[in-house]
């Protein structure tokens, strides 16, 4: 049964990164739900498929049924994070990404999630040490560190964040947001 419930998560999965077509991804949940009603995932993925469609009722009761049936899915905090931060709910979503951290402290993406709902609600400290995390577990998108950069450069500390505003480049290196940084901490630093 395990292997049987491993392989429906990454068919799942599968479809959902195979096409953008967010009802396909619905259709396939909802016949997965069919023959696994017990399994916490296609919850998951039917909460987010619903989140993409823009129901965010039907998004919160498959993110809870999830809950229900797994409370330690991490996975289900995180997707219903991201959900609550695109609607701009910004304390109920960084509790979903508290949550998910706690769960799975491993994850760079679920740190940065976290920390740009910090950084949104104003928590500098915690969103700089929530970059910083997500940069020491390995984040390969450069976000953690562009993240941490645009923090430095706000407290005046410029030569840092051109380091860690280039470690961003180094990751992505036609990001023009992070070559924005750069630039401008370049000129900060030139004096002008």
């Amino acid at each position: 049964m395990a292997d049987e419930v491993k392989n429906l998560q990454e068919r799942l999965i599968a479809v959902s990164r195979l096409t953008s077509d967010h009802n396909a991804v619905l259709r396939a949940v909802l016949e997965a739900e069919r023959s696994y009603p017990d399994e916490h995932m296609v919850y998951v993925l039917k909460g987010w498929a619903y989140a993409n469609l823009g129901d965010e009722g039907k998004a919160e009761a498959g993110f809870a049924k999830a809950l229900l049936l797994n409370p330690k899915s991490a996975w289900a905090h995180y997707r219903r994070g991201e959900m609550l931060s695109a609607l701009g709910k910004g304390a109920e979503a960084l509790a979903s990404f508290e949550n998910a951290v706690k769960l799975k402290p491993n994850r760079p993406d679920f740190w940065l999630s976290k920390a740009s709902v910090e950084d949104r609600l104003g928590m500098i400290p915690e969103a700089y040490a929530s970059y910083m995390k997500a940069t020491q577990l390995g984040d390969k998108t450069g976000r953690g560190w562009f993240g941490r950069a645009r923090i430095l450069a706000y407290m005046g500390r410029l030569d840092e964040a051109l380091e860690a505003g280039r470690n961003a480049l180094n990751l992505d290196r036609d990001n023009g947001e992070f070559k924005a940084l750069e630039a401008y901490v370049l000129e900060k630093l030139s004096g002008y």
